[in-house]
């Protein structure tokens, strides 16, 4: 009778360390009860019903877990996970979760997990449920699969979206996890709207890689820099504030230039632009020598499109970029041996620097070898001033003499001067105080010269591994007392790991859009929530459905979806509702102050009516002209007519508002 009592299994246990100092995750999962776990290792069923996490962590101190363990550790003592799990039978009361009703809800989230993953559209559920009867009619499973479109995007809206970015949420609100909120906008013309993605980028303790997940999107119409900011509030609400390192946007520039590149082309002007280059001569070197220029910036721009963390090189290939810019066109002395601060402060219009001729390409050279000296000249000052134009603009707004970008280098492994690397260490230990504290930088730096001594260190330094992997295998590295080795270094690391080197992420999920938007324009945004929530959290499973455990907390939010449906829809008929109430006091509003615009203007004119009849009555009495002093009067009396009419007028109409206020 005390069974609505007892303890559930709790799935953050998971993610701590047992007294055997190993990741509980690596041997425990859960239970087909929710108030059991299962311990991989031992092939034995946890009760959880009396004394709830600490039943699992008194386990893993059994002689027999302990045994167990032994025979599946690697040569430095590591627990690896079982390579073949046995499935279990349980034949407790629990065996309801078994059940027919639950084995159906397995396959249509299966389903709709796959769906998503193959960019399937929704109105396929309908012609699925229909010929899984047909084709598997000796199946329960089949007969009782139910899930059409309506159900299907329902699923994927309220079920999967939501439960998958509570995963991220809660790995976020684990201890020393840092991460950076990446937003950007772009328009949807068919919906005549602009898309805002709020991004989350971090290092997962799971995954033991920097991963970029989809927080929330919004359609934004004509969105002022307020709403805008509501908007990206209500995405990170349930984002610990403290572990915010970085708020990575477009600047105003690029938002301006990004409006005006919407506006309608002149397509006589451009027609006409066209019909003149088509007749130069000189269009097939100009050609040749922009696809020359293209390769100055090419490598770099796709380089940087990567999903792996780079701000550990950025600064090098920053350096690097300017200096393949000013090899066209400066001598090599000129910039050779520079720092970065030094080629900041490079003069590139000092024409002693320049080279006698730029390097245009021996293919445009070719092309020009019928044109004569003048024209090779003209030709060759346009080259030199696109180049003087580029160096000047890399130079002025390239982020050169960056400290945080020069001191993050040291991620790399490579330098062999170990003063300098502490220098950049101690200078990003007090950029980041939240990540550690003062009087913890000297252990950091301790931490530091201990890793350049350790003899693992060389997994840093093996390529053909992205950084964060390679950082993930020291990160797991333990003192003989089991305690992690570098803590506080994890931490700084982790942190700068997650900073953005670019948009690249941002433009990815953009083009996920318009993929999902391909011929599907009824999409809903939470249906679009839905599918990039789930989209991108499937990639740690290589974006194969199959793969996704299906816990009972993935199992519980699918069948939970209807509910949070109608609890939306019915949540945005009312604000709806309030809109279109307030958008009509608002009419009235706009109704009453221009009509009383409209009054008070007849109340001038009526008064400036009355002022010229007593002119031309006092005009008339000068003069003692009868015909004026009979106008004036006229006037007079159709002045005070309409002046006496206005005024009942705006007397009703405030009595009117102050009734309704």
């Amino acid at each position: 009778m005390f069974s609505d009592r007892n303890t559930k299994f709790n799935a953050s246990v998971l993610n701590e360390v047992d007294s055997n100092n190993d990741p509980i995750s690596r041997w425990c999962k859960s239970g087909t009860r929710n108030t059991d776990a299962f311990c991989i290792l031992c092939n034995c069923t946890i009760s959880c019903a009396q004394h709830g996490a600490a039943a699992v962590k008194r386990h893993a101190g059994m002689k027999k877990h302990i045994d167990a363990a032994a025979r599946h550790r690697d040569k430095d003592g590591n627990l690896l996970p079982p390579k073949l799990v046995q499935g279990t039978l349980d034949f407790s009361n629990g065996s309801a979760n078994t059940s027919l009703e639950h084995q159906v809800s397995k396959a249509e989230t299966t389903f709709a997990l796959s769906v998503v993953a193959k960019g399937i559209p929704f109105s396929w559920g309908d012609t699925a449920t229909s010929i899984y009867h047909c084709m598997f009619p000796d199946s329960d499973i089949a007969k009782k699969f139910s899930c059409g479109r309506i159900k299907l995007a329902r699923i994927v809206s309220d079920g999967l979206g939501p439960y998958f970015k509570g995963q991220v949420v809660t790995e976020l609100c684990q201890p020393n996890v840092y991460f950076s909120i990446m937003v950007d906008e772009t328009p949807k013309p068919e919906l005549r709207v602009q898309q805002l993605d709020v991004l989350v980028r971090y290092f997962s303790s799971s995954q033991q890689e920097v991963v970029v997940e989809h927080v929330q999107s919004f359609d934004l119409g004509r969105a002022t820099a307020e709403i805008i900011v509501g908007c990206i509030e209500e995405a990170i609400a349930d984002l610990p504030k403290q572990g915010l390192v970085c708020f990575f946007s477009d600047g105003p520039n690029v938002m301006k230039s990004g409006n005006s590149s919407r506006q309608r082309p002149d397509t006589q002007s451009l027609h006409n632009k066209l019909v003149s280059a088509f007749s130069e001569k000189q269009l097939l070197a100009k050609v040749l020598f922009l696809k020359n220029c293209v390769q100055l910036f090419s490598g770099f721009q796709l380089l940087f499109q990567k999903q792996e963390p780079l701000l550990h090189i950025l600064h090098v290939e920053l350096i690097v970029l300017v200096q393949r810019v000013l090899s066209r066109f400066l001598r090599h002395e000129a910039f050779a041996d520079k720092t970065a601060e030094q080629l900041k402060r490079l003069d590139v219009m000092d024409a002693s620097l320049w080279k006698s001729r730029p390097e245009v390409g021996t293919d445009t050279e070719k092309s020009m070898l019928e044109w004569d000296s003048s024209e090779k000249k003209r030709f060759y000052l346009g080259a030199r001033a696109f180049y003087l134009a580029c160096a000047k603009d890399l130079l002025q707004k390239l982020p050169l003499d960056n400290r945080v970008l020069q001191s993050a280098s040291l991620l790399n492994w490579q330098s062999t001067n170990v003063e300098s690397e502490v220098r950049a260490l101690k200078y990003l230990v007090f950029q980041l105080p939240q990540v550690i504290k003062h009087e913890e930088v000297s252990s950091a730096i301790d931490e530091w010269h201990m890793l350049k001594c350790d003899s693992n260190s060389d997994l840093l330094a093996l390529g053909g591994e992205r950084i964060d992997v390679r950082w993930g295998k020291i990160f797991e590295l333990k003192s003989p007392g089991g305690q992690p080795k570098y803590p506080l270094l994890s931490r700084l690391v982790k942190c700068l790991l997650c900073l953005p080197h670019g948009n690249a992420d941002c433009e990815r999920g953009f083009s996920e859009n318009k993929r999902f938007y391909e011929n599907r324009y009824s999409l809903c945004i939470a249906s679009i929530n839905g599918l990039r929530q789930t989209k991108t959290y499937l990639r740690r499973y290589d974006g194969d459905a199959t793969k996704v455990p299906l816990s009972t907390e993935l199992l519980q939010s699918v069948r939970r979806s209807r509910a949070r449906y109608t609890e939306r829809t019915a949540s945005a008929q009312q604000s709806e509702s309030r809109k279109r109430l307030g958008d009509q006091d608002t009419g009235a509003d706009v109704d009453e102050k221009r009509l009383r615009k409209n009054l008070e203007e007849k109340v001038t004119s009526s008064r400036a009516l009355l002022k010229r009849a007593e002119d031309i009555i006092s005009s008339g009495l000068r003069s003692k002209s009868l015909e004026q002093v009979e106008a004036g009067q006229t006037l007079l009396a159709e002045g005070n007519s309409a002046l006496s009419q206005t005024l009942s007028q705006l007397e009703e109409l405030s009595k009117k508002v102050s009734k309704r206020t």
